[in-house]
């Protein structure tokens, strides 16, 4: 049972677990000529450290969510009245953005090359055969605009 926790009170279901997870772990690393107390010894060491990791894993997603709140409040906020956004207050939502946009940044960049090569092909003439198949012309007239129409839709969705 972890420090924090009141001697009054009863263990709730997830201190049973980590508890269990604990003991599983000490005996695990248990080694020979350890007695059952070292064990319950070190069983107790890792339940606090699991303990530990699970209220400032808890904290990190309480104070994110408070964040998130406020973004969206202020971003509610600054719509209705139409001013700019505070800097300091979306440092830290701008690089989980950033991380969304990467993908999308690099699927727009691989269908504008297609597009290009394509294009050229087009335009040179190149023949593609692939097996025994050769592939017309033609379909690289109609990948170009499909490609280039996914590469614009991948930037412009990387935008917002």
């Amino acid at each position: 049972m972890p420090k924090s926790r009141a001697k009054s009170q009863a263990p709730t279901p997830s201190d049973a677990l980590i508890q269990e997870d604990a003991l599983r772990v000490a005996r695990s690393i248990q080694r020979p000529g350890q007695t059952k107390e070292q064990t319950k010894l070190i069983a107790q060491g890792v339940a606090q450290g699991i303990a530990l990791y699970k209220k400032q894993q808890s904290e990190k997603a309480r104070a994110l969510d408070k964040a998130r709140k406020r973004a969206s409040k202020r971003s509610t906020a600054e719509a209705g009245a139409g001013g700019p956004q505070d800097l300091e207050a979306t440092v830290g939502d701008r690089s989980e953005g950033e991380r969304g946009r990467a993908p999308l940044i690099t699927g727009a960049v691989l269908f504008a090359l297609v597009s290009g090569l394509h294009l050229f092909r087009a335009l040179a003439g190149w023949e593609l055969v692939i097996g025994a198949w050769s592939v017309p012309v033609w379909c690289s007239w109609v990948a170009v605009p499909i490609s280039a129409g996914l590469s614009g839709w991948f930037f412009l969705s990387a935008r917002r």
